[in-house]
């Protein structure tokens, strides 16, 4: 559910989707109990940065992959066919924007989804696929690689 507020000139945008509660004023993000003072503009291309990384099929194949508990470098790479070194890197990203942790158990680091919200945001992106899938799939703004393979 979504509302917009005006009040003293600040413009506050809410959400709450399956008790996850987002708030955005001009100068602040707040989820949950976070809160984070920042300018829209700089809000804005948080949130935006945050979704490209997402988008990149390889981050995102990862992080589906991690949904069933920690793994190594070596298991993830098996299960989704990447590259060690590009499962390593993206892995490295991921943890760097917080959505990834990792643990060393002797020679071998296992990683795992951060936080339980992303986990919740991962099923949700699965829903609204669900629901919209030939939408998605037919939409012409946004292409799959493979589809601009196809069209060549």
């Amino acid at each position: 559910m979504e509302g917009v507020h005006h009040g003293s000139n600040i413009s506050q945008r809410q959400w709450r989707f399956r008790g996850i509660f987002i708030s955005c004023c001009d100068d602040t993000i707040m989820c949950g109990e976070v809160r984070m003072s920042v300018s829209s503009d700089t809000a804005l291309a948080v949130r935006a940065k945050f979704f490209r990384g997402l988008a990149d099929p390889s981050r995102l194949v990862l992080l589906l992959a991690l949904q069933t508990g920690e793994k190594t470098v070596g298991r993830l790479r098996d299960e989704t066919g990447l590259s060690q070194s590009n499962v390593s890197n993206h892995l490295a990203c991921l943890k760097d924007c917080g959505l990834v942790l990792s643990r060393q158990e002797w020679r071998h680091v296992y990683y795992r989804i951060a936080d339980a919200q992303i986990l919740k945001l991962l099923h949700l992106a699965d829903a609204i696929v669900a629901a919209n899938a030939q939408r998605i799939a037919d939409c012409v703004n946004y292409r799959i690689p493979e589809q601009d393979e196809e069209r060549m």
